[in-house]
């Protein structure tokens, strides 16, 4: 199977030694920020935002909460997981591996008539640099049914980023936690 084709498999298939461990589970993957100033004299981690984080949860679930910018480090913390109680299961959509590329189905928030913002399924595609980067992470076809113009045509989630990790070890119980539910 070519990583390029448009069908998808199955949600948790990996094939053609597809390797779910290459991705991490003890934080976020999220977009790098070119704009950061590294003219600073506190360390980069400490002035970083965390922007449309990508959290894989276990081996075949994932949340992308896209658009969303964490000037602080609740992102990093299973309490803000917790705090959506029977709601988080709304955010949590399914990637698979196919040799270096991720494939996911995931809720995306997005804008409708009257300003407001729906989670509709989206798909995307990354290839997996290493366990600490995804780059040409984007929406790929076929894409959301909305109306583009309220979301400017889809241009910032179909443009190609680079995805870097940012660690948290409290996140590896994420799965854990959503089990319970």
């Amino acid at each position: 199977m070519n990583a390029n084709e448009k069908d998808y498999l199955p949600p948790g298939k990996n094939t053609n030694g597809g390797d779910v461990d290459s991705l991490r589970h003890d934080g976020v993957y999220a977009l790098y920020d070119t704009a950061l100033s590294l003219n600073s004299d506190r360390k980069w981690s400490e002035i970083h935002n965390i922007y449309s984080p990508l959290i894989v949860v276990n081996h075949q679930n994932a949340i992308f909460l896209n658009y969303l910018n964490f000037v602080d480090s609740s992102v990093l913390r299973i309490e803000t997981y917790k705090a959506q109680g029977n709601d988080f299961s709304k955010y949590v959509g399914t990637y698979y591996v196919v040799n270096d590329t991720i494939f996911a189905t995931l809720p995306t928030s997005l804008m409708m008539v009257g300003e407001r913002r729906k989670l509709i399924l989206a798909n995307y595609r990354g290839i997996i640099k290493n366990r600490d980067t995804i780059i040409n992470w984007q929406l790929v076809p076929p894409y959301p049914k909305v109306n583009k113009k309220h979301n400017n045509d889809l241009e910032l989630l179909r443009m190609p980023h680079l995805l870097y990790f940012v660690e948290s070890k409290e996140l590896s119980g994420l799965d854990f936690y959503m089990r319970k539910e």
